[in-house]
């Protein structure tokens, strides 16, 4: 909340509602988006680990010949 929500009085329960509706929008867009980046980081965390055991395979294969 800040200067962007001050509400003049009188207040208009139309201006009022169109304001409320936006912050919870708001609220719920951020919420997805925090959990779309969990998602992400998990899934590049999995990806990297799965490289991470590759390089080491193709290490090993190449001590190995």
């Amino acid at each position: 909340m800040g200067a962007a929500d001050f509400v003049r009085k009188p207040v208009s329960t139309e201006v009022l509602a169109v304001r409320v509706d936006t912050r919870l929008e708001l609220a719920r867009a951020r919420r997805a988006l925090a959990a779309r980046n969990h998602s992400l980081a998990a899934k590049v965390a999995a990806r990297t680990r799965a490289i991470e055991r590759q390089a080491r395979l193709l290490v090993a294969q190449k001590q190995v010949c």
